[in-house]
């Protein structure tokens, strides 16, 4: 699977990018275009409301964990 392959997380329609970085440091969210709202909503919101959504089971707090995160697992082996 592609990296730069990102997910809406209302429509689950596929996107090429989560935000834009303009030169001048202006960052503007990305607007789906299947149904015209942020592709990812939650890339401004703080983890602890992103896992308590998880909690509540709201489908658009996973499609944020598991398509538009990088989940970096580290564990100790002695």
């Amino acid at each position: 699977m592609d990296k730069n392959v990102f997910r809406c997380v209302e429509c689950n329609e596929q996107a090429t990018e989560l935000h834009r970085d303009y030169s001048n440091g202006i960052l503007t969210i990305t607007i789906c275009g299947s149904c015209q709202k942020p592709v990812d909503k939650y890339i401004e919101y703080d983890p602890v409301i992103i896992l308590i959504d998880a909690l509540l089971c709201k489908t658009q707090a996973f499609r944020h964990i598991l398509f538009n995160t990088t989940l970096n697992v580290s564990y100790c082996t002695t």
